[in-house]
């Protein structure tokens, strides 16, 4: 079984020295202007090894695999470690300022990250988000006297005004980074088109490429792949591929070219293909606007014939690889969430210092709500760079991370949700805009549908697993029942039951929950609640196919349960992996992080006990209304005799 390793380093020899690295940091910390995003050099010295199945797959079917308990440390020395976090506070600090001139952003290096691994990426992502609710003590005490309107002065006042246009400010320069150091850089970095990646990489920050990914629909999910009205085909013979499609919800923007993502059209009909379109060859038509005035465009592209050599850019028979580019936009964008969530997060602190102690009211009311910000910190950075971290190390044509980084994604946006709700419980009016800003919700709302809504990557995370439930365990059993009908069915079942034996397949899967038994004796509890969450898991899973059938798409309220669960597994694991890390590090907050992991491990564990008597009392609350319904119309219709009698005592 491949194994995390840390860092894994082929050579401490080929490291970058950090030291120059460091040297010029500090220098440009004194200069925005000739400030320049700096990577730790490590990601030419990363070895990816092949890996099957992600964490998330294997919990549908109740299995663990002990590789998540290891939780790599790709920062491996305090000059890395200070170079990343002087990086943090400068783009922290002058991100805002910075991003309304996309010059300045190309000339700091934001335009081209391609030198970053995901972990690195993350964090400065992480920086970009906080940057938008970082608050001076100066700006925090104009807002607090500046707060409430009057009553005659109803009108958009010129804070409002100011807040709208940074936030505008924030998204037209933050979504298109987004966009471009996470699926476009990703996608052509592995590429197999070799002159083609190396044309764009050599001057990747001045060619201007669009993502043509999302189909339109009229619908809140949007279209998986196989149901895409985009397609390409392949013709040997000229070489050449045929396109035909349209593509909706691109940022505009004056273009060079277009990636778009097609349907692999062939006697299967399955894949996924990336290709480099330029802009003249398509027909550009507009697409609405967002709450902040974001413009959008639809390309319409109508049998257009491109040269193999000159706009393949990925061609993917299982579309593991293309969708895991796609999704790593998902953790990008759950990296901005964070950082808007320790950012708000530190304005409390900061608000609470500064108050006096006697004024506080309900101490054990604002104890809680503030251990509970905390946790979901806590949990949401674990689950993200544990995710990131994969990127960095495993091949990605193999590995469904995408499953994955749709948790990440619905937990940032609950949980960033969660906590504006808890600030505007705790808060009077005239303390929020200390903390967090008025129209919050909006940009949260903006970042929760980049690529995806929230809805639709629950419907469609629930989907993927019940599907894959129903084909490894059911359709097997569907053919062996039909064994006296097609014998071949039943010598073909036969035949791949010995041929995928649990012991051969997975040695080290079977054992997994063994490894649980290894952690540290503060972990056992903690790693026995996540197993039993595994066991829930796919014992629901089970019992709504047993339930509904293929019908079970229609139930979404069992569906979006399902995906509750996934979400708490994948959650608990990736805080206990954290934790460990931490104990075998002998962390100074050990004892604060064990605390947080059975607290978060217990109240996961709860929820999905309260989720599993829900989904089985469906059928007993449908069989009690039948019985009601029955038991009425007998007493209604006198049912229960054959014939009435005189003396109803008789």
């Amino acid at each position: 079984m491949n194994k995390l390793v840390n860092c894994c380093r082929l050579n401490s020899v080929q490291k970058i020295p950090i030291n120059f690295h460091l040297i010029r940091f500090l220098t440009a910390l004194k200069n925005a202007d000739v400030f320049n995003v700096q990577a730790t050099g490590i990601k030419s010295s990363l070895k990816k090894t092949t890996k099957h199945e992600s964490f998330v797959f294997r919990s549908f079917f109740g299995e663990f695999d002990p590789d998540y308990l290891r939780f790599p440390k790709l920062v491996d020395n305090d000059q890395e470690s200070v170079l990343l976090k002087q990086q943090y506070e400068f783009v922290r600090k002058n991100f805002l300022k910075l991003s309304g001139d996309p010059k300045i952003l190309k000339q700091n290096g934001f335009y081209d990250l391609s030198t970053l691994t995901e972990v690195e990426k993350a964090h400065l992502f992480e920086a970009l988000g906080s940057s938008l609710e970082f608050k001076t003590n100066e700006s925090r005490q104009f807002e607090s006297a500046n707060n409430l309107i009057k009553l005659d002065q109803l009108s958009v006042t010129n804070s409002f005004l100011t807040c709208y246009q940074e936030k505008k400010k924030f998204l037209s320069a933050t979504l298109p980074l987004l966009i471009r150091n996470s699926i476009i850089s990703n996608t052509i970095q592995n590429s197999s088109n070799d002159k083609l990646k190396q044309r764009l990489m050599s001057d990747f920050k001045n060619v201007r490429i669009a993502l043509a990914f999302d189909e339109p629909n009229d619908y809140f999910m949007s279209p998986t792949y196989p149901f895409w009205q985009s397609t390409a085909r392949f013709d040997q013979e000229t070489n050449t591929w045929l396109l035909k499609g349209k593509k909706s919800r691109i940022l505009s923007d004056d273009y060079d070219y277009y990636l778009v993502f097609c349907k692999i059209k062939n006697e299967h009909d399955h894949g996924i293909g990336s290709f480099l379109i330029p802009a003249e060859d398509v027909i550009i038509e507009p697409d609405g606007t967002d709450n902040y005035g974001t413009k959008f465009q639809t390309i319409i592209f109508n049998e257009l014939n491109v040269k193999k050599d000159n706009a393949e850019i990925a061609i993917d028979d299982q579309a593991t690889l293309l969708l895991n580019m796609k999704a790593s936009g998902h953790l990008m964008s759950s990296a901005v969430l964070l950082g808007i969530m320790r950012q708000v997060f530190n304005n409390i602190i900061d608000n609470c210092c500064q108050v006096k102690e006697e004024k506080i009211e309900f101490k054990n009311l604002f104890i809680n709500h503030i251990t509970r910000m905390s946790e979901m910190i806590y949990a949401l950075e674990s689950a993200l760079y544990l995710t990131c971290s994969h990127y960095d190390t495993f091949k990605l044509n193999q590995m469904d991370l995408y499953l994955q980084a749709m948790v990440v994604k619905i937990m940032a946006a609950e949980y960033l949700e969660e906590m504006l709700k808890s600030i505007r419980f705790l808060y009077r009016p005239q303390q929020i805009s200390s903390i967090v800003s008025q129209d919050m919700n909006d940009v949260i709302n903006v970042l929760n549908a980049f690529l995806d809504t929230l809805t639709s990557i629950r419907m469609l995370l629930a989907t993927y697993g019940l599907r894959n439930i129903g084909r490894w365990r059911y359709d097997n059993v569907v053919k062996l029942r039909l064994n006296r009908i097609y014998p071949i069915h039943y010598f073909k079942y036969q035949y791949d039951r010995f041929k995928r034996q649990f012991f051969l397949r997975y040695p080290e899967a079977y054992d997994g929950f063994k490894s649980l038994e290894n952690l540290d004796p503060l972990l056992r509890n903690s790693a026995n609640l996540l197993r039993k969450v595994l066991e829930i898991e796919t014992e629901m899973g089970t019992y709504i196919l047993k339930l509904y059938g293929k019908e079970c798409v229609k139930n979404q309220i069992d569906m979006n349960r399902f995906c509750t669960m996934t979400v708490n597994a994948f959650q608990m694991v990736s805080i206990i992996c954290r934790t460990n890390d931490s104990l075998l590090r002998g962390s100074p907050f050990t004892s604060q992080q064990l605390r947080m992991c059975e607290n978060l491990c217990q109240k996961s564990h709860r929820e999905v006990l309260s989720l599993e008597k829900l989904i089985e009392g469906i059928a007993e609350i449908a069989e009690e209304r039948r019985t009601k319904i029955i038991h009425q119309s007998n007493i209604r219709f006198n049912g229960y005799f054959a014939k009435p009698t005189f003396d109803r005592v008789i």
